[in-house]
């Protein structure tokens, strides 16, 4: 049976996707990936990573080489764990708590 995904929100098919065992859909991922992922015609190994990710990894390679750019975290994680962190969290703390030009040269692979 085919289904008009037309009606449905992102969120929708974000939760549709999940239920057809999408572990963690993303924000990033377009309609169409979602409903390919749904009908089956798209792998979970073809699904693009959550550009999220790149600011997670970013934020801990910074916190661990160089934990003095960073102003007063206001982190819930004592270890400070991007990874927990929702994606909102996320990008807020990469804009107000990490000086901008070491942030910009990790994300470029300078340093």
């Amino acid at each position: 049976m085919k289904y008009d995904y037309d009606n449905l929100n992102h969120t929708e098919l974000e939760t549709l996707a999940r239920q057809h065992g999408l572990l963690a859909p993303h924000r990033g991922l377009d309609r169409t990936v979602l409903i390919g992922q749904i009908e089956g015609r798209i792998h979970a190994g073809d699904v693009p990573a959550d550009p999220v990710d790149v600011e997670r990894n970013s934020m801990m390679y910074v916190q661990e080489k160089w934990p003095e750019v960073f102003h007063q975290l206001k982190c819930s994680d004592e270890y400070y764990a991007c990874w927990d962190c929702p994606a909102a969290r996320v990008i807020a703390c990469v804009i107000e708590e990490c000086e901008a030009a070491i942030i910009e040269k990790v994300r470029r692979g300078d340093i």
